[in-house]
């Protein structure tokens, strides 16, 4: 894959005739590759934990709401400029033991916060 100059990229995880484990592996040797934020209907832990390892950033959960892919957009260039003020790329970073949870919240955290949420709804 040649240079990429995007910091991010949004890619839908039902996008036709593609494998989105391949695009994000891709994106993330590129070196200094853009964050992905993987697309998905189903946006939950063993989903993230797959998008970190395949090189990604992050995973939403379609339907989008605008202030949470805000929020995510700016916390991936955020991540993105502190792993280019280290000279490090965002793949040792991850190799190293760190996740980007250590500076955006994770899934696993937006996800008890929902549950939390829902059984206090019913």
């Amino acid at each position: 894959m040649k240079t990429f100059g995007a910091p991010v990229v949004l890619l839908d995880r039902d996008w036709p005739g593609t494998d989105w484990r391949d695009t994000v592996h891709k994106f993330a040797s590129a070196g200094s590759g853009p964050c992905v934020i993987l697309l998905s209907a189903v946006a939950d832990d063993h989903l993230w934990e797959v998008v970190v390892r395949c090189g990604g950033y992050d995973a939403l959960a379609k339907p989008l709401q605008a202030q949470a892919v805000a929020r995510v957009i700016k916390r991936a260039l955020a991540y993105r400029d502190f792993a280019k003020q280290s000279a490090l790329s965002t793949t040792s970073l991850w190799e190293e033991g760190q996740r980007p949870s250590q500076i955006t919240p994770s899934l696993r955290t937006r996800a008890s916060s929902r549950g939390a949420s829902a059984a206090r709804a019913h």
